[in-house]
């Protein structure tokens, strides 16, 4: 059970981070034009 969590919480953090990184490549972008 322990290790299902971690994985989960592992696998979400990677996500959100991902997203953060889209994110700001984006504005990176809107910036440049």
């Amino acid at each position: 059970r322990e290790t299902q969590d971690t994985s989960a919480v592992k696998t979400t953090r990677h996500n959100i981070a991902r997203i953060l990184t889209v994110l700001t490549e984006k504005k990176r972008e809107e910036a440049k034009q």
